[in-house]
């Protein structure tokens, strides 16, 4: 790391908030907003179809061999029912596996 970067200006400083500012503009600007839930979902081919119902903040979409590779982030409101929505293509064997990201 760069020593003028601001996390380590934060921490030489014991002053946070200019870090805080940052990183919230840069996560809004990706798309992952500080306080949405973000998730990993890996299913079929028709995953991402049917993940776009759940009306995400944003949505990264890859394949890997036979498999689709969701990321999303979601309003906080949302995830009862994103909950429901996976258990029900899990139950359609949609969905092979779900990861929370509490670090994004």
């Amino acid at each position: 790391m760069n020593p003028t970067d601001t996390a380590i200006q934060a921490l030489v400083r014991g002053n946070p908030d200019r870090f805080h500012a940052d990183e919230a503009a840069r996560r809004a600007a990706a798309g992952f907003p500080v306080g949405s839930a973000v998730f990993r979902i890996v299913g079929s081919a028709a995953l991402e179809a049917l993940l776009a119902d759940v009306d995400p903040i944003t949505m990264l979409v890859s394949s890997v061999g036979e498999q689709t590779v969701c990321l999303l982030a979601l309003e906080p409101g949302r995830v009862d029912g994103f909950g429901r929505t996976i258990r029900d293509l899990a139950a359609r064997e949609i969905v092979e596996r779900v990861e929370a990201e509490p670090h994004l």
